[in-house]
């Protein structure tokens, strides 16, 4: 994740927060890539660029209506894009690929290195000085490996210092100057020292409420950052530089996030029986206002624009190959008419949250037994506390604005 300054614009805060009495959302797109997508990154409402297996990189100019294919002059993977400004961008891919483009991504450049380690994420903190970290690991998802590397550049690219001495895969990397970073690797580590050397760094999370490996962390400033947790684990926010960390998403399965700016991140998460992304607010009331049940393997926003890629569409042969628009939504688009709720997470020991059809602003929402007996009910909040209830299963009744459906929850 490139670090910058994270602003969160007017209208894309009307956008989240009104979601619900507004028509936004994902809007499936009609193309269907040729390859699998893994990474997207949106430049500007016109400009976006989609990157995934054998090489593939596509590019569109016009807001997404059309997708041209560019020449990528390798084979790898592909596994994440970013860019420093406009028009200057990186790819990370297997086998020691990094391609630099800087011309807003019409033509691509490999500086990487010879390496049969693969390459997933970059963190920069100027246009010549970056780093590059991967694995030696061929899963996108849950990325491990028993050896890690790490690259640095003070020279966009034309020379590199590699430290391939990690005995873990590196997850994730975060500076946010050229001394101090994060890396998640067997644990969250930080450098005082660019990089030449790592000391543990223990988030104190409950092990008891979330248990998993540590797979990302963004820092959005010197204070305050972020981590995720996969397996029971969730999002975790700092704002000391990483001596304490309080909960901001109990949500389990969080392979990746993106920070929108201090107090909101965007969550990405595969969490059988159960796979989606939404919104995180972690500033206030410490709630999720907003969830869509789309699942991508990748997003990227941009002023009141965004893109998913690798849109999952179930087992078939187009899985990972659909590409999604955030925005708003046609009047007579089917995303628009979506009349179906989620429960998250499910089965639960805990909190529920509802993820409600866009459309419905007054609606209650009931627990019920499965002999139909009503145990809880509430006016237009979207979650409920389960805590009290015995292991088994129940009944979660969503009705309003000629919208009626229930679906089982299972508390253990």
């Amino acid at each position: 994740m490139i670090k910058k300054t994270l602003i969160l614009s007017t209208l894309l805060f009307l956008l989240i927060s009104n979601a619900f009495s507004q028509a936004y959302g994902w809007q499936s797109l009609d193309f269907i890539a040729q390859e699998k997508l893994f990474s997207v990154k949106c430049i500007n409402d016109d400009i976006a660029i989609c990157v995934g297996e054998n090489g593939y990189i596509i590019k569109t100019i016009d807001g997404g209506e059309q997708w041209s294919q560019i020449q990528s002059n390798t084979a790898n993977t592909l596994n994440k894009i970013d860019f420093i400004n406009d028009t200057l961008g990186f790819i990370l891919g297997n086998n020691g690929t990094i391609l630099k483009t800087t011309d807003a991504g019409n033509s691509w450049d490999n500086i990487g290195i010879e390496s049969q380690f693969h390459f997933r994420e970059f963190s920069a903190i100027n246009e010549n000085a970056f780093w590059v970290a991967g694995d030696n690991t061929n899963n996108n998802i849950w990325p491990g490996g028993d050896k890690g590397i790490l690259l640095k550049t003070i020279n966009c690219g034309a020379t590199w210092s590699i430290d391939s001495s990690f005995n873990n895969g590196i997850h994730s990397v975060s500076f946010v100057n050229i001394d101090t970073g994060y890396i998640c690797t067997n644990g969250l580590q930080k450098t005082t020292n660019s990089g030449i050397s790592f000391e543990a760094i223990d988030p104190q999370i409950n092990t008891e409420e979330h248990n998993g490996t540590l797979n990302n962390v963004k820092f959005v400033n010197d204070s305050i950052g972020f981590i995720s947790m996969n397996s029971t684990g969730g999002i975790f926010k700092t704002s000391d530089s990483g001596i304490t960390w309080q909960t901001v998403s109990d949500q389990w399965g969080i392979f990746d996030f993106k920070v929108i700016d201090t107090c909101s991140v965007y969550c990405l998460w595969y969490d059988m029986p159960g796979e989606a992304s939404g919104w995180a607010f972690c500033c206030e009331e410490n709630i999720v206002p907003i969830i869509e049940s789309y699942y991508f393997n990748d997003v990227s926003f941009k002023n009141n624009i965004g893109f998913g890629a690798g849109r999952h569409t179930g087992y078939t042969p187009i899985r990972d190959k659909r590409i999604c628009k955030w925005g708003i939504l046609a009047e007579n688009s089917s995303d628009n008419l979506n009349l179906d709720f989620e429960v998250h997470p499910n089965p639960t020991n805990g909190n529920v949250k509802i993820l409600l059809p866009s459309h419905l602003v007054n609606f209650e929402i009931e627990l019920l037994d499965l002999n139909g007996q009503i145990l809880q009910k509430k006016q237009n909040i979207d979650h409920l506390n389960l805590n009290n209830y015995s292991s088994g299963t129940y009944l979660i009744k969503v009705t309003g604005e000629g919208f009626t459906k229930q679906k089982k929850v299972i508390i253990y």
